[in-house]
């Protein structure tokens, strides 16, 4: 015997409902700043899965202090980094997923922000100024 429910009688998805795989699909498509303001401190289980999350991007502008913090916060799982004319970044933290780092500033004074061994997997690099 098989009924048609009616909507009224169906209960609603929620987000959270959402199976993980599906969260890490959209979180490879925001950007740090994006994926903590969004998700971050909504649930543990919510937490959990931005732990999880490989592939971080993070964009570091003009004094912009929050992205130090998030620089910091999540230094073991960023793929690509891009610094632009952030004078405050004076060195990087161990950065072991690191693929791709852009430094794009208004002179090469952050050339010593590049340094192997705190990037060891790093692919790409691009010195704009």
């Amino acid at each position: 015997f098989i009924r048609k429910m009616t909507c009224a009688q169906r209960s609603p998805t929620l987000v959270e409902d959402l199976p993980t795989e599906i969260f890490f699909q959209i979180f490879g498509f925001l950007k740090l700043q994006e994926l903590n303001t969004a998700f971050s401190d909504l649930n543990s289980r919510m937490n959990l899965i931005i732990r999880s999350t490989n592939n971080i991007s993070l964009s570091i502008k003009v004094n912009n202090t929050n992205g130090l913090e998030l620089l910091h916060l999540y230094s073991d799982q960023i793929n690509h980094l891009s610094i632009i004319d952030s004078a405050n970044v004076t060195d990087l933290p161990l950065l072991p997923k690191l693929r791709s780092l852009a430094l794009i500033c208004k002179n090469y004074s952050q050339w010593h922000l590049v340094r192997p061994e705190k990037m060891p997997s790093l692919k790409t690099l691009c010195i704009e100024s």
